[in-house]
Order: structure tokens, then C-alpha cells, then sequence
């Protein structure tokens, strides 16, 4: 018994000390990937046009911080390197922040997952030199970039929908091939030591990506700088009557009258074979961060969106 009860004590210290480096290098991870994905989602939005609401930002904030907290205590009582097991539950829980995910996103969330999982095996993170930092920004950089810019490209690209469940099989190769990039990038920086880390070459790429999309918010949306906010014009009795049907949440892509393959809007395709003086826009901007600016569309102003946000 005198034998064991110091080996027990010395087990426990060397736990702690074990827990302790774990969860240092899971929170310079998850600090990185944070800190990447926060800043790109604030640029991203200001580029496409949003308004920022401070106090909604802060909310989001705070809750990937505490989100990045739960993994890297996670992964602190976990056995093996911190970062990878922290990283792959961070990956995995953008499946499942949603209140509404369907079973597509809990798909891409744990392909996305077993991915980064494997490319942060202990090896190859020693094999290219990768620090805790560096892994943590990759990391967040592959999310941006497979569930925000390649989501948003697949309109403008025309990437039609060939089979069910094609969203996760595309998702997980954008991620991998953000990975697989950067490995690369690593490799060749050894023999180039000159190089940027691929860290770094992962946030200019996200920069360039948010350019772009600034650039194509102008050319494919000119209407978001030239409509002007007014006085509304007066009621005349020679107006016409004008019918307005909101649908909330539905996809351009999934109505039969903007060539859906399944026949999931009959009344309004008929209604529209029934009267050819109707007219169907097939470019449209919301003045907010919803799907239709409500106050918008009852006052014909602008600031009114603005007055419904505060």
C-alpha cells in the first residue's frame, strides 16, 4: 500500500500536467480558428452589403468564444494532442448550431470533422511543422471557405443538383482541398523557408475571396447603391391594385417557375401561364438580413428596415 499510494499521486500529477499542455495547445487552436472565422463572417457580411447590428455581433461573439471553450475543455480530459480533438469538435459542431439543421448539415458537419480529424494526425502535423496557431487558422479558413464562399459561388457558378445529399459530397471535397492545399504549401515552405506560413496564405486567399465578393455584390446587384429612399408617392385612384404574396424562407431554386424539376408550386406557375402582363424578376435584393424586408415592402422606405432592426 506505502508503494502504490505514491505512484497513485505521481499518476494524478502527471495527469494534471498532461490535462494542463492539452488544453494550451486547444486554445491556441480554437483561439485561431475564432478569431479567422469571426473576422471573415464581419468582412463577408459588410461586403455583401449588411448592415452590422453591434449588438448581434457581440452575441455572435460570444458564443463562438464559449462554443471554443466547451472543445478545448473537451479536449483537455481527452487522450492524445489537444488540437486535433478540439479542432475536429469544433469542425463538428457547425452541424448542429443551427435550431432548424437538417440531417444534410449534421452530414457536411461530421464529414467536415472526420476530415480535419485526419489531417491533424500527429504525424503530419510533425511531418510539416505545423504549430497549434497555424493549424487552428487552416482550420478556420477550410470552414469559411467551404461553407460560405463555395455556398454562395454555387448560384453564380450554375453548379446544378445532380443527386440527393450532393451539398455534403461537395462541402467535404471544398474542405479537404483547403487542407490538402495547405499540407502542400507546408512541404514546399521546408525546402522555401522564405514562404509565408500557410496560415497566413490562408487568410490572403480569404481576403481575395471577400474582394471578390464585394466586386460581385456591385456588378450583380447595381440596384443596392442606386435606389434612393423618398417620400412615398401620393395614393391616386388610377393605380392599380397590386396583390402581394410573401413566401418566407423559400428558395428561388425549388419553385417550378424558375425551372425546379419537381411541379412544387402549381397555383403560381398557373397564374402566371393565365396572366402573360405578369412579370417574374429573376433578380431581387432584400434590404435586410432576411429573406423579405417586410417593412420595406409596406412603406417603400429604406430607413424602415433600419427603424424594425433597433
Amino acid at each position: 500500500m506505502r508503494r502504490f499510494l505514491p505512484l497513485t499521486a505521481g499518476g494524478v500529477l502527471a495527469g494534471i500536467r498532461g490535462a494542463g499542455a492539452r488544453a494550451r495547445s486547444a486554445a491556441w487552436a480554437i483561439g485561431a480558428a475564432v478569431l479567422t472565422e469571426f473576422l471573415f463572417d464581419v468582412a463577408f457580411s459588410i461586403a455583401r452589403g449588411t448592415a452590422i447590428n453591434l449588438g448581434y455581433l457581440g452575441l455572435c461573439g460570444l458564443l463562438m468564444v464559449a462554443a471554443g471553450a466547451f472543445c478545448v475543455a473537451v479536449a483537455a480530459v481527452l487522450p492524445g494532442p489537444g488540437l486535433r480533438s478540439a479542432l475536429a469538435l469544433f469542425v463538428a459542431a457547425h452541424g448542429a448550431v443551427d435550431p432548424e439543421t437538417d440531417w444534410q448539415q449534421v452530414a457536411t458537419g461530421l464529414a467536415t470533422a472526420g476530415i480535419a480529424w485526419s489531417f491533424l494526425a500527429p504525424k503530419r502535423i510533425a511531418a510539416i511543422g505545423l504549430t497549434a496557431v497555424d493549424a487552428g487558422a487552416i482550420v478556420g479558413a477550410a470552414l469559411c471557405a467551404a461553407l460560405v464562399l463555395w455556398a454562395y459561388s454555387q448560384g453564380p457558378l450554375g453548379v446544378p443538383s445532380m443527386f440527393h445529399g450532393q451539398d455534403v459530397v461537395l462541402d467535404a471535397i471544398a474542405f479537404s482541398l483547403v487542407l490538402v492545399s495547405a499540407s502542400g504549401w507546408e512541404f514546399a515552405r521546408h525546402r522555401v523557408p522564405a514562404l509565408l506560413s500557410a496560415a497566413f496564405v490562408s487568410w490572403i486567399v480569404l481576403a481575395l475571396g471577400i474582394a471578390g465578393t464585394a466586386l460581385a455584390f456591385q456588378r450583380l446587384r447595381p440596384q443596392s447603391t442606386s435606389v434612393q429612399s423618398g417620400p412615398s408617392p401620393a395614393s391616386s385612384a388610377s393605380l392599380p391594385d397590386v396583390l402581394v404574396l410573401v413566401l418566407d424562407t423559400v428558395r428561388a431554386d425549388h419553385l417550378a417557375t424558375y425551372g425546379y424539376g419537381r411541379d412544387t408550386t402549381p397555383h403560381l406557375r398557373r397564374l402566371l401561364a393565365k396572366h402573360p402582363e405578369a412579370v417574374q424578376y429573376e433578380l431581387a435584393l432584400s434590404t435586410a438580413s432576411w429573406t423579405v424586408s417586410r417593412p420595406r415592402v409596406a412603406s417603400d422606405r429604406a430607413d424602415a428596415v433600419a427603424a424594425s432592426c433597433a
